[in-house]
């Protein structure tokens, strides 16, 4: 797999991730909204609150996905020419 495709995975990862803690948020708030624990504003303030955080920690997630990935496409260029 090239440099450019695992990047692409890479970034994916931390979006998939953030998207996830999205729809698993506005789940959570609805239930606890149903229930009368939460009113809307309280909800949507909740929702919103996640989502950034979520939006964060999959930025930082790609962040270090890419990372790892440059490091081990740099150990296995090398290992190609030591053969």
């Amino acid at each position: 797999m090239d440099k450019k495709n695992m990047l692409k995975k890479g970034i994916l990862v931390g979006v998939g991730i953030a998207a996830y803690a999205q729809e698993k948020a506005k789940d959570i708030v609805a239930e606890l909204s149903r229930e009368g624990y939460l009113n809307k504003k309280e909800g949507q303030r909740i929702v919103r609150n996640i989502c950034h955080e979520a939006e964060k920690s999959g930025k930082r997630v790609a962040g270090i996905v890419q990372k790892e990935m440059n490091a081990i496409l740099k150990a296995t260029q090398g290992k190609k020419g030591k053969r």
